[in-house]
Order: C-alpha cells, then sequence, then structure tokens
C-alpha cells in the first residue's frame, strides 16, 4: 500500500521523473493483475437475450432509487469491517476516500476508492452479481436500492457529476471462461452487464494481463478454462467513465463500464489460441434507460413504453 501525504498524494504522483515513476508502477503492478481480467463469466454478465430491456429497466430504476437514498454510513463501515477482517491490504486507502466523500459529497472520491487496488472493488462486484443473479423474475422483490453494493453503483452510475468523464468508443477486457460457458455466447445473443468492468483502451493492455494472469493461476495448461479478448464498443454517453486519471496505473487508460448496460454479441471468433468476443451496446435500449437516469420517470411507465415500442 503506498501512504500519503499531509496533501493527499501519493509516492507516485509527486515522483519528478519518468523513471522514478516507471519504479512505483512496475511495483504496485504486481497486484493489479486481475483488475483487466474476470475469472469467470457469472460475475460480470447475465445472459438476458428477449428479456434485456425488462431486466435493464428495472435494474436502472433500482439504482437511481439506491442514489437518490444515498450511502448509509454505518451500513458501510459495517460493510468495510467485513473486508478489512478478510483482508486488510488497500482497505485504508478505501476508507480515507470516502470519508472525503461524506465531507464533500464528491463522487470522484468513490471512482478513486474503486481504483485501489484492494478487496473492496473485488467484493464490490461480487455481491452485485450476487444480487442480480438471485432475480429469477421481475416480480421479486430485491434490496439494490438500500444495501451498500447497491448504493454505491447507484452514485457512481447517476451523479451527475461524473458526466465529464463520460466516455464512448471501444475498449478491452480479457475474461477466463469454461468452453461451455463460450458456447452460450453466439453471435445475436444478448448480454447485461452486473457487475463494474474495469477495460482499457488499449487492447495490448487487455491482451497483456490475461498472458500475465494465465501464468500466475497456472492456467495455460489446464484445457477446462480458455483465455477470452472482449471488445466492447460503447454508444451512449451513459455506460461508462474514462477513469484513468484517478488511477497510479494512468498509462493503462482504464474505461469502467458501469453495471445494468445491454450488449449485443456480433461475432465469436478464435485468434491465435484465444477467443475474441465483440459485443456492441444496443443503442436503442441505451436511450430508454438515459431517460429513467435523467427523468421523474417510474419502473412501470418505461415498461409500458417498450411494449408499444416492441409493437409499432
Amino acid at each position: 500500500m503506498m501512504i500519503r501525504n499531509r496533501f493527499g498524494l501519493l509516492p507516485v504522483q509527486e515522483a519528478r521523473t519518468d523513471e522514478i515513476k516507471k519504479l512505483f508502477e512496475q511495483r504496485e503492478q504486481q497486484n493489479n493483475e486481475n483488475r483487466f481480467v474476470g475469472d469467470t463469466n457469472s460475475i460480470e454478465w447475465l445472459t438476458v437475450n428477449e428479456r434485456a430491456a425488462e431486466y435493464a429497466v428495472f435494474y436502472r430504476d433500482s439504482l437511481k432509487k439506491a442514489y437518490e437514498n444515498g450511502i448509509n454510513c454505518d451500513l458501510l463501515v459495517f460493510y468495510l469491517k467485513e473486508i478489512v477482517a478478510n483482508n486488510p491490504k488497500g482497505v485504508l486507502d478505501v476508507i480515507y476516500y470516502f470519508r472525503a466523500y461524506f465531507e464533500s459529497k464528491d463522487a470522484t472520491h468513490i471512482v478513486k476508492a474503486y481504483t485501489v487496488e484492494s478487496d473492496f472493488y473485488r467484493t464490490l462486484n461480487k455481491d452485485l452479481a450476487k444480487m442480480i443473479s438471485h432475480r429469477d423474475h421481475i416480480g421479486i422483490e430485491v434490496n439494490i436500492e438500500v444495501e451498500i453494493p447497491g448504493a454505491i453503483a447507484g452514485v457512481l452510475s447517476c451523479d451527475p457529476a461524473l458526466q465529464q468523464f463520460s466516455f464512448t468508443g471501444d475498449t478491452f477486457r480479457g475474461m477466463h471462461v469454461t468452453t461451455n460457458d463460450l458456447d452460450q455466447y453466439k453471435a445475436g445473443s444478448t448480454i447485461m452487464t452486473k457487475s463494474f468492468l474495469s477495460t482499457s483502451k488499449k487492447e495490448e493492455v487487455a491482451a497483456s494481463f490475461i498472458v500475465k494472469n494465465l501464468e500466475q493461476e497456472g492456467l495455460a495448461s489446464n484445457s477446462n478454462k480458455v483465455p477470452v479478448i472482449c471488445h466492447y464498443s460503447i454508444r451512449n454517453r451513459n455506460t461508462a467513465l474514462a477513469i484513468e486519471t484517478f488511477s497510479i496505473y494512468e498509462r493503462e487508460e482504464e474505461v469502467l463500464i458501469l453495471p445494468i448496460n445491454v450488449f449485443k454479441v456480433v461475432s465469436v471468433r478464435e485468434n491465435s489460441g484465444r477467443f475474441e468476443i465483440k459485443l456492441v451496446e444496443q443503442e436503442r435500449l441505451a436511450r430508454t434507460i438515459w431517460r429513467l437516469r435523467v427523468c421523474s420517470v417510474s419502473y412501470v411507465t418505461l415498461r409500458f413504453h417498450l411494449v408499444i415500442e416492441s409493437v409499432a
């Protein structure tokens, strides 16, 4: 963990030469090899296909309510204590940024907390995925808007102050999946993101991380899992945030894809021992979600509009 000075700066941020910065970055890089690589698709994606609009609009409505409710400080403390009990590494930095958020209500501090290499972002994403995965029918109540993972996702998805960091374009992320899981993602299928996804504007960054992760986990000789590069084409300004300026790994040009966004698989192909999945955001649905985010429109009202649009 890097310690801040009295101005809140990390050593890498005060380094006077590129050479010194590289030394700090290389040391921290050893702990950052999983950020751009998912070890399972179950945490990142939910296959929704024909129910994509219904699922996405419902969950975005929940995130909007979570943002309006705000983050409960007492519940957050309890949530972070559990993470510290399992693995304290880096969590003090996370606490530092959340304290700054509660003092200023500046949502960029939560982005900074997410970029800290710790179990915080891993636990957050696993918990978000569980909350969504456990919902088998739209009519069942969920607690996204009152639980800490949903509250954090609500702020990062809905706070207007983060709009200046909106990103559209192409990004890349590595993934390890079983061959059976890979078979689910045929061209034309539709998936919804269930958690935050760290991606890079540079394909070579995602590719290098997936190789390092394979070596680290010893998966290169395991035929049950295959390396995958996911190529995301982001078209809506409310889907992802360019957060490289918040990270000590600026050269990785990180883009954070937000939860509850829908992509269509346009191609799956094998290339030089790895698979590449091209995913394109669904613009029509993205516009619907945007209306929910910025307008006082309920889930029921938008669901009605979706039905009308589908038969028009």
